[in-house]
């Protein structure tokens, strides 16, 4: 008998559909085409919002003719256990730089909020009250995840000129949930993206995520069994045609991982693997690999069907199958590559790119996808049940939309006796409440002063309302940082 199957809808599972199989062979079906993604964090809502925020010395480059006027008055703030959103966009971050004894800092920090975004102007002025410079990296933490790299990425000016900047990722920020209905909370079937500071604040205090994003990438060399499957021979009578691989494995010990295929079953030893075979198209734009880590299948057939449930045989379909030797590291890199690719120019196959795939940096898009691999996936000690059938698509997507904090890290000199200013601009998006719920329309931003590991203590920051602006001074939240925030309500 046939387990319950598998949908999903842009790589979050149906819930209420996701049970154990309790007999075998299990049979597990994938869509064509969906990203695998949080579906929270995907949706873009625009709501209307103005004002600005600064704290008190603040300087602008060029400041505006006109303070904008906020639409409506702005709430007084919330308690902190009340702030949260549906869609979190994370903290603004301070500066990260080592203790030094003699080197004086304050902030200015400038929050100009638009619709749905806000351009962060973040001010240092470091002085050395030494007779020796100083010379340090610092890093400059913006929270975000890979698919919309381009747009929170900032520009760093050292005394108003262009500093040259290298960019490290950080861990995955969120956690796992279980699928609704399984009864057991300590699976870990469904992504929970970061939906507070709290999330940010783990990762920071007890994981210590700069020194993680600054360590060489997980070790990927393992050797690999590689059968690609291309130059397809189609039925174009049958839309649905499906073509299978179907094999034995010699040890329960070897690792199974795909790429590109829609379905498997699987009955003790023996298992299927199968994809859509394109309606009269001999090569697919995506490769289908399958990927073994461990002994060899050695002997495998390949067999037709009418359709996904792979049940009524269909003669005339067949393709070339190469196999080939490499490392996990080498497939990996290959297949993120060819994601970008595909989703070049505009064309957003994936429908969760929000940057422009030449501006993602392809060594940091392996390294999150072999984040996942290693920390949650089938080569970690303890797989997260979302990732158990080896499907790279989801772990090459999710690589993606997976929020974290990115550091992009600088070197900085202080000359003995003299000031040195160090500004970061960026874009931030808004975090939300979508309409119909429960504070709908309220967005809000938050930001800490001080209390990062490693962060110089920053004296000077306090915030106040500039012009008409009806923005609400910002409130304080209960945490040993000095974490601060505003929301505005519709």
């Amino acid at each position: 008998m046939k387990a319950q199957r598998l949908f999903e809808l842009i790589g979050l599972v149906e819930e209420d559909l996701v049970l154990q199989a309790m007999e075998t062979p299990r049979r597990q079906r994938f869509p064509v085409g969906l990203a695998a993604a949080a579906c929270l964090t995907l949706c873009a809502v625009s709501l209307p919002l103005s004002g600005l925020l600064s704290p008190k010395g603040a300087q602008m480059e060029s400041a505006p003719a006109e303070a904008p006027s906020a639409p409506s008055a702005g709430a007084p703030g919330c308690a902190a256990e009340e702030f949260s959103f549906l869609s979190y966009a994370g903290p603004i971050l301070p500066m990260i730089i080592p203790q030094i004894t003699g080197l004086e800092a304050s902030r200015d920090l400038v929050i100009s909020v638009t619709d749905g975004s806000a351009a962060v102007s973040d001010s240092y002025i470091f002085t050395n009250h030494t007779e020796q410079d100083f010379s340090f990296t610092a890093l400059y933490p913006v929270c975000g995840s890979l698919s919309s790299l381009d747009q929170i990425l900032p520009t760093v000016t050292t005394n108003g000129a262009d500093t040259e900047t290298s960019l490290y990722a950080g861990q995955y920020a969120g956690s796992f949930t279980a699928a609704y209905g399984s009864g057991d909370d300590s699976r870990r079937d469904n992504l929970l993206q970061p939906s507070s500071w709290d999330h940010y604040d783990k990762i920071l205090q007890d994981k210590d995520d700069a020194g993680y994003a600054l360590v060489p990438m997980a070790d990927l060399s393992e050797p690999v069994t590689v059968y690609e499957f291309s130059d397809f021979i189609t039925r174009p009578d049958y839309d649905a045609a499906t073509l299978a691989i179907e094999f034995t494995l010699p040890s329960e010990d070897t690792a199974i991982m795909t790429y590109g295929f829609n379905g498997s079953t699987w009955s003790g030893t023996w298992r299927q693997y199968d994809f859509f075979v394109p309606n009269g198209i001999r090569r697919d734009i995506s490769p289908k690999l399958l990927i073994l880590m461990g002994e060899d299948i050695g002997s495998y057939q390949l067999a037709g069907y009418t359709d996904g449930s792979c049940e009524e045989p269909l003669s005339g379909l067949s393709c070339h199958v190469e196999r080939y030797e490499s490392d996990m590291g080498t497939v990996l890199e290959r297949l993120c590559q060819s994601y970008l690719e595909q989703n070049a120019s505009g064309a957003d196959i994936s429908g969760i790119l929000h940057s422009d795939p030449a501006n993602i940096p392809p060594e940091l898009f392996v390294r999150c996808a072999a984040e996942i691999l290693t920390e949650y996936g089938v080569l970690s000690e303890s797989p997260a049940e979302r990732y158990d059938f080896g499907r790279l698509d989801e772990v090459i997507q999710e690589a993606l939309i997976m929020k974290r904090i990115f550091y992009t890290a600088f070197n900085i000199t202080i000359p003995a006796g003299e000031s040195t200013t160090i500004t970061a601009c960026s874009r931030r998006a808004e975090s939300f409440n979508f309409p119909g719920t429960k504070r709908s329309g309220t967005t809000g931003f938050d930001f800490l002063t001080n209390g990062l590991p490693t962060t110089l203590t920053v004296e000077g920051v306090s915030a106040e309302q500039l012009g008409s602006n009806n923005l609400p001074a910002p409130q304080s939240a209960p945490t040993p940082y000095h974490h601060y925030y505003f929301e505005i309500s519709p």
